[in-house]
């Protein structure tokens, strides 16, 4: 059976005033905020459809081959 390995990566800058448009945000935000800001509203998963991020994903495919018996282990 075929296997393929993806790697997917999100980047993006956001500051305090997009994390908390409501202005209901802590005075001085630390990471550990948007860490909990970001499991309040379901965790990874959910806040790239939520928060509008999908545009900023970056992913990869790769086909995994057996190795053949003449290949070095690495």
């Amino acid at each position: 059976m075929k296997k393929f390995s993806l790697e997917i990566s999100l980047s993006v800058t956001l500051d305090a005033s997009q994390l908390w448009p409501d202005g209901d945000g802590p005075d001085n935000p630390t990471e550990d905020d948007v860490m909990e800001l970001i499991e309040k509203c379901g965790g990874a998963e959910s806040i790239i459809d939520d928060w509008s991020l999908g545009d900023n994903l970056d992913y990869h495919v790769i086909e995994l081959k057996p190795l053949k018996k003449e290949d070095p282990v690495k």
